[in-house]
């Protein structure tokens, strides 16, 4: 996310890359204090029996803090901010795929419950709807 601010602040688009920033640090934030008040067990830890969790090689299954997704998280308030940011139906499509592929990958390596992406779609969304509603007439391009 903070490359795709980066990318956009140079190709002439402050606003945008303000917000990703924003967008970032604020649900990150959100996500972080609710990991740390839940540590809920992430699907490894969860199942006793290994056979009832998708593994893929080379991934850790265990710990805390599955709740809610970080990585969901910031897929959706990244591209959610993306989407707002053009009126092209094709690239909003295209966004939301991204951020719905990103979502299903941290269910398919067995890092996350399904209620645990849905929160962090939800807190990315919000986040970024809430950014966008806040600074909608600011005009710094």
């Amino acid at each position: 996310m903070i490359a795709a601010a980066i990318f956009v602040f140079f190709i002439g688009k402050r606003k945008l890359a303000l917000l990703l920033i924003s967008a970032f640090l604020v649900s990150g934030l959100f996500v972080q204090v609710l990991k740390r008040v839940n540590e809920k067990p992430r699907p490894g830890l969860f199942f006793k029996n290994p056979l009832q969790v998708h593994k893929v090689d080379g991934e850790i299954l265990k710990g805390n803090n599955s709740f809610p997704s970080g990585h969901t998280t910031t897929a959706f308030a990244m591209f959610s901010l993306l989407a707002f940011s053009t009126r092209k139906k094709d690239l909003q499509l295209l966004y939301f795929l991204s951020a719905l592929l990103i979502g299903y990958s941290r269910i398919y390596l067995g890092q996350h419950f399904f209620e645990d992406v849905l929160a962090g779609a939800a807190i990315g969304f919000f986040t970024s709807f809430v950014l966008m509603w806040l600074f909608r007439n600011k005009e710094w391009e």
